[in-house]
């Protein structure tokens, strides 16, 4: 993470600034971040459980904190409306009685900014309270349905956990989701569906593919091994999948490219970012660059301004608009010149969908599968009392003509969704129809 310091902008900087102020609207200021950034402090210690004054203080924070950073304000119904919720929530918060309490309000107040990026981050300590069984369940035709794992059958579906009905059990998860859309709210409500206390039993009731249903006990021991960062997997005739499940290392860039020192011998690509939460943008552009045989645009990007004395005179909100910047080809390395596809779902989010943009924006190849998470930018880390932080979004990006795609999802080209038949017989419907536009 990264900040500004203290100090007076470079003089020609706060030129420029004010000159896009007056006019009110467009200024690039691109060439000046990377000499303005500097690192953090530390964190503050852990508190176990703050008392009424410091809980109090945490929820302004959040209140303070997103009324001037975040990037979707306008999106809101008004200051008005914001100052009213603190008023409702404030009351609460005080009177918490556990720490559990005081977090969930500290969520549900900042889950009202409807934003995948900008959300509460629980204490270290109590993050780790709380565990699944060893399953990946997925939202498959509305439904939670597990795709993996040794103690239950792909294809089963969940109809109760601890004889709570799954469909309670959503309505009452999703009010912990911090999302921008209803398909990533799904798709977390479902990967959450069995989550509870580290090490305790869940009684779950589920339903083979048959038809026949059936009840088992699974231990909260922990999720299933996280994928390795990189995979490969031949699909026959030179065809291969590529599946990056992070951007968030800067080491993916680098296996990428000592994995593909050339494309000899391709003949068509599945790049996978179905898993792909995220990371760093620079780390998705050195991937991209391997694709592209002219510059391609990124996103463009939005972020707000506060300026005391323009509120002083009345004036409104100004922006300072970021044309996009231009993806050139990785003229260093042999590019890959083939067909290639993409597979993007509900997971599909922050760093992973700058690569859509860029990807999409050059035309290289569809999108495939389902929308994209619909969420990306710059969370703003702030520390609250008790040990955890408060982010918040404060970077809007756009596809680079500016149409928007946060609180949408990059849609998919060629739109194509696994089905709870295709999950039991072991199918990849998804990856099937990438390649059937790789056989064109």
């Amino acid at each position: 993470m990264d900040t500004f310091p203290s100090k007076d902008l470079p003089p020609a900087l706060s030129e420029d600034l004010a000159a896009a102020l007056h006019e009110g609207e467009t200024f690039s200021i691109a060439p000046w971040v990377r000499a303005l950034m500097a690192p953090t402090a530390a964190p503050a210690p852990a508190v176990p459980f703050p008392g009424a004054a410091d809980r109090a203080l945490a929820l302004a924070t959040v209140w303070s904190e997103a009324k001037y950073n975040f990037a979707y304000w306008d999106k809101l119904p008004g200051e008005a409306w914001w100052d009213g919720q603190f008023q409702a929530f404030l009351p609460r918060i005080q009177a918490a009685a556990t720490e559990q309490e005081y977090w969930g309000l500290l969520t549900q107040f900042a889950r009202l900014l409807g934003d995948g990026q900008t959300g509460v981050t629980l204490p270290h300590h109590l993050r780790l309270t709380l565990k699944t069984p060893p399953v990946r369940v997925l939202a498959v035709e509305g439904r939670p349905v597990v795709v993996e794992g040794a103690e239950l059958p792909p294809g089963t579906e969940i109809l109760a956990v601890d004889g709570k009905d799954v469909d309670g059990l959503r309505i009452h998860i999703a009010e912990t989701v911090e999302s921008s859309t209803r398909h990533y709210t799904e798709a977390a409500v479902a990967a959450r569906i069995l989550r509870g206390p580290a090490g305790t039993p869940v009684n779950v009731l589920a339903r083979r593919w048959d038809g026949t249903e059936f009840a088992v006990t699974l231990h909260r021991t922990g999720r299933l091994p996280r994928p390795p960062r990189l995979e490969v997997q031949t699909l026959g005739a030179g065809r291969l999948r590529v599946a990056i499940n992070t951007m968030g290392e800067t080491e993916v860039a680098a296996e990428f490219h000592r994995r593909f020192p050339n494309f000899e011998g391709v003949t068509g690509l599945v790049l996978d970012l179905r898993r792909n939460t995220g990371g760093s943008t620079t780390v998705a552009h050195s991937i991209l660059a391997r694709f592209l045989a002219a510059p391609a645009h990124s996103a463009a990007v939005r972020v707000r301004t506060y300026v005391p004395v323009i509120r002083a005179w009345g004036g409104s909100q100004r922006w300072l608009a970021m044309p996009p910047d231009e993806v050139a080809p990785d003229n260093a390395r042999p590019g890959c010149t083939g067909p290639v596809a993409v597979l993007s779902g509900p997971f599909t989010a922050g760093a992973a969908e700058d690569f859509l943009v860029g990807f999409k924006a050059a035309g290289r190849g569809p999108i495939v599968g389902e929308p994209s998470t619909g969420s990306t930018g710059q969370p703003l880390w702030v520390p609250l009392p008790g040990g955890g932080a408060f982010r918040v979004c404060c970077k809007r990006d756009t596809m680079p003509d500016g149409t928007d795609f946060v609180g949408k999802g990059i849609q998919p080209d060629i739109a194509c969704a696994p089905t709870i038949a295709g999950i039991a017989s072991g199918r990849d419907e998804p990856l099937e129809a990438a390649m059937r536009y790789l056989d064109q």
